[in-house]
């Protein structure tokens, strides 16, 4: 058998534990009364080599790890050693293919893990969807998530203005995992932000890439007939 078939045999996704019935409630009777976070989000660059690693395909791991440092208020140096210390555990784990990437899942909760071995500051996991009142309630309290969809060259091309405005793109066909965030200073803890920011793990023209989606768009993005999943996460204090 190929070293990538060994790989694959090994490879399996998480089981996902989503939120229901009474633990759901509670958690948004909690997020209700959460603190804002700051919007001092962090980006790195994934397209480079650490330590003769390639981190082209670790999306996932970008995401996951930024959103415990938004949560936790890491700094860049301790975004950069999570980055680093949960590729590497993921590779040990047979969770992450280097020319192919990582399940979401895994890459979630392997960064948990992770972060909760290297730093004071600990965090759990918290499952949810876009259409839940849990999504709306964090974001406004400047929660980001770890958010996949499959991509296309419409959709990057559409997105190179700042602005995700169609929300039909055709001949998907590569996965990528990036945050969602708030960058509007909400008045009253039940607005809606306006518009959702996305974070890339990409630098364009010497910036790190960012860009909007119209919050009016978020539900026709989501799949059965849009790029995303439905399935989202973020991260609470524990």
């Amino acid at each position: 058998m190929e070293k990538t078939e060994i790989l694959w045999a090994y490879m399996k996704a998480t089981p996902e534990l989503e939120l229901a019935g009474a633990e759901y409630d509670n958690i948004l009777m909690q997020a209700g009364k959460f603190d804002k976070l700051d919007q001092n989000y962090l980006q790195l660059n994934q397209n480079r080599d650490v330590d003769g690693i390639s981190h082209r395909y670790c999306c996932t791991i970008y995401a996951s790890c930024g959103v415990i440092s938004d949560v936790l208020g890491h700094d860049q140096q301790a975004y950069e050693k999570l980055i680093n210390a949960t590729i590497k555990r993921a590779i040990e784990k047979w969770q992450l293919n280097l020319t192919w990437g990582a399940y979401t899942i895994n890459s979630v909760v392997t960064a948990m893990e992770v972060n909760n071995e290297l730093f004071e500051k600990k965090v759990k996991y918290i499952q949810t969807q876009t259409s839940k009142s849990l999504f709306w309630t964090l974001l406004n309290r400047n929660y980001t998530f770890v958010t996949t969809y499959i991509s296309s060259k419409g959709y990057v091309n559409d997105a190179k203005d700042g602005v995700l405005d169609g929300t039909d793109f055709s001949w998907k066909t590569w996965g990528h995992c990036i945050r969602w965030s708030n960058k509007e200073n909400l008045k009253k803890t039940s607005d809606k932000p306006t518009e959702i920011t996305v974070l890339d793990n990409y630098l364009v023209n010497g910036e790190y890439k960012r860009y909007k989606i119209p919050r009016t768009n978020v539900a026709h993005h989501v799949q059965p007939y849009g790029s995303y999943y439905p399935t989202i996460y973020t991260y609470i204090k524990s």
